[in-house]
């Protein structure tokens, strides 16, 4: 999971860990521009977003009308909720420190 990597970095990195995806993409880019790298991984989360939110179209769109219709559409419902719920947690977790990060607006700023 990308963005846990994201908010986990830090702690990580600190303990020694190299075992997530910024220092091994770092380590993959030819100029170990970290800058790059989080762009890299921003357009990996935004294109993953795309395609859940297109695979969730297509597949409510193919049981449409069928007997499990609904029961496809309380699965993905769940999906959506799971990761919704999941990036909620990392940013308001202890384990991470990101609520001291938090700005006015609600985002969350800190330097890698």
């Amino acid at each position: 999971m990308l963005i846990n990597d994201i908010h986990s970095m830090i702690k990580e990195l600190s303990s020694g860990s190299v075992l997530n995806a910024v220092p091994i993409l770092c380590s993959a880019d030819p100029n170990r521009n970290l800058e790059s790298v989080m762009g890299k991984i921003e357009g990996m989360l935004q294109s993953s977003v795309f395609n859940f939110d297109q695979a969730v179209i297509q597949i409510e769109a193919s049981t449409a009308g069928t007997e499990f219709a609904d029961q496809v559409k309380r699965y993905l419902d769940t999906c959506q909720t799971t990761v919704t719920g999941l990036l909620a947690w990392s940013l308001s977790t202890k384990r991470y420190g990101l609520v001291r990060h938090k700005q006015s607006d609600g985002s969350i700023k800190y330097t890698l």
